[in-house]
């Protein structure tokens, strides 16, 4: 599957912006402050929810507006036509995902419908960096190809943190028992 084409609305530097890509790929390039590392961000955010720089979605709205959208065009998956993909985010902090006008209600199902793997230099702690920075990478790209995988990531996280309170109210061996 790749993407299409792509358009984006009031999404940081952009106010309104509409793109075409071959199936072969493409080469984006452009002077510096233009939007190159914005457009890669609002496919990852299209992909997979969330910025790959650890942006908060409300920061990823472009200046004096009240809202951004993201749409894409994929093809090539198992079907012949297009899948359509789209996601708005409003500083009243509603979410709108569609997959081909079907709304989407939480993000779980929203995850790994079009993957991504994004590299950048902040990506140098994957190999330099602590072990918690590699789990997650894998944990995201895992969870895109295995769905039921995310949500045992979700609970998994949450049993920990239940543990780790209890452990750290001093509870007796008995009680852990």
């Amino acid at each position: 599957m790749y993407l299409s084409r792509l358009t984006l609305q009031n999404f940081r530097n952009f106010k309104e912006q509409d793109i075409e890509f071959s199936q072969e790929g493409a080469l984006i390039k452009g002077l510096n402050g233009s939007g190159k590392t914005n457009l890669l961000e609002a496919m990852h955010v299209l992909c997979t929810g969330r910025s790959q720089r650890g942006a908060s979605r409300r920061d990823m709205i472009k200046s004096g507006t009240s809202h951004y959208f993201i749409e894409a065009g994929f093809k090539g998956g198992g079907g012949s036509g297009e899948v359509v993909a789209s996601m708005g985010y409003g500083r009243d902090r509603n979410a709108a995902m569609k997959i081909d006008s079907k709304k989407i209600s939480s993000f779980s199902e929203w995850f790994g419908i079009a993957g991504i793997v994004s590299f950048g230099p902040d990506d140098l702690n994957l190999v330099y960096g602590p072990p918690g920075g590699r789990r997650r990478f894998l944990d995201i790209l895992i969870s895109q190809l295995l769905p039921d995988y995310l949500g045992d990531c979700v609970g998994y996280r949450k049993s920990l943190l239940n543990r780790n309170r209890l452990l750290a109210m001093n509870v007796g061996d008995m009680q852990l028992a």
